[in-house]
Order: structure tokens, then sequence, then C-alpha cells
């Protein structure tokens, strides 16, 4: 695929930057991502752009963990997750009624679900599902993190940057239309997508005090629906 990027600006004036290498650590075991330098290149590349004068504090920047499972939502100032929801939609067996993302956790009995999940075998391969579940979580005012949340609840998205893992080897095509989501649909202020293995090298490196630019490791990511091997060297 291509190269990673930060996208400024929506529909077709977006505005592509590289991004640093291996500058965003997302991930962590279990359900929890450490959040707190999850952003930095995302704040070098908005502070380098004309067009964004003013600089963007941590708590205007939302962190998507986009699992096959779960999906993680949280600010770039908290240290872990404000939520953790279904990353999928359902119906109740005969009724109509269709429940998204935390509504699905609400249900105890899980016999009586039938589900649809965005993820197949590690990529999404249903955006329609997918942004039902991303509107609930990130734009909806009655959502988890809506404005009834008051302190929890999210900045809106055209005063925001939004940061999100995304499969490892992601064909152009659905990269393209994670962009048109973002943009189009949710309609945030900035963008950066990053595959999450590279963001747990980061934070390997991190913990273990070395140059993040010159670390090799081999990342094992064990997921719901996949278990990509990606091996990140010096960045790539």
């Amino acid at each position: 695929g291509e190269a990673p990027c930060v996208l400024l600006s929506g529909g077709s004036n977006a505005t592509r930057f590289p991004a640093p290498a291996l500058g965003m650590p997302m991930r962590a075991a279990t359900n929890r991502m450490l959040l707190v330098l999850a952003i930095l290149s995302t704040h070098e590349i908005l502070n380098q752009n004309p067009s964004q004068p003013s600089k963007m504090a941590w708590d205007q920047v939302v962190v998507l963990d986009n699992g096959s499972s779960t999906a993680k939502v949280g600010l770039a100032s908290d240290a872990a997750p404000r939520v953790v929801a279904p990353n999928c939609t359902a119906h109740v067996k005969g009724q109509l009624k269709l429940l998204v993302a935390d509504e699905v956790a609400t249900i105890r009995n899980a016999s009586q679900l039938e589900f649809t999940r965005p993820f197949e075998r590690g990529h999404v391969c249903n955006w329609g599902c997918e942004l039902e579940v991303w509107r609930r979580l990130l734009t909806d005012a009655e959502g988890p993190l809506g404005l009834g949340a008051r302190d929890r609840a999210l900045p809106p998205p055209g005063s925001s940057a939004l940061v999100v893992s995304e499969p490892p080897f992601a064909l152009p095509a659905a990269q393209a239309t994670m962009d048109e989501v973002v943009f189009e649909e949710l309609g945030f202020a900035a963008y950066h997508r990053r595959p999450a293995p590279c963001m747990s090298a980061v934070r390997y490196s991190q913990r273990h005090s070395r140059d993040a630019t010159a670390c090799c490791v081999l990342v094992v990511d064990a997921g719901a629906s996949s278990t990509p091997v990606m091996p990140v060297c010096c960045g790539r």
C-alpha cells in the first residue's frame, strides 16, 4: 500500500503529508490503549500546515483503535479508552430495531441476536456497518460519548482530529474509502491512519528506551478475525 500519510482537509482538496517514521503509539495489551503520546506526529504535521494556524490541543484529538472485535475510543489526553464497544451491529430476532456498538452489549443473551460485522479476515468488507458503528461512537449526540455524556463527551468532529488504526497491508481502495468516510461522512477536520502493529512497535521501543527510528521488531497482532505478523524496521 501507499506510505502512511496525514490528511488535513476534506473532499477533493485533501492534502497529504508523509507521516514521521513510527510516530504514534496506540495499542497496549488487552483492550487498553496508551494514548498520551499517540498524536505526536499529527501535531508536528498540523503545525507545519499553513492552513492550520492554531495548534490543536491533545484534548481535541480523538483516537480510535478499530479492532475486528471491539472499537476503543478516547482522547489523546486520556490514559485509557473512554469506551470499549463491540464493533458490530445486531438485530434481536423477530425485531426490526437496529442495535449499534455499545447497544449490542446491553443484550445479555447473545443467542437472541443476529450480528452484522464489518470485518472479515482482518479487513473492513462492510463499510455501511462500520459507518454505523463509527457514527454511534464518534458523532452521535445520544451515543456513549455524545453530549449527554457531559465530561466524557468528545469534541465536535469539525474542530478535532482523528487518529485511527487501519489493517496492515490495506488495499488503496480500502484506504480511499476510509478517507472518504472520515472526511465526507463524519466531517473531521484532520485525520491520520496507521497500521496498529507500527504503533505497537513504537510503544515497545519507548518502554525499552530505544530509538524508534532504528528499532526492529516483529509484531504478532492477535485479533478476532485474523492474526497478522508484521516486521517493523526503522519505522517502516
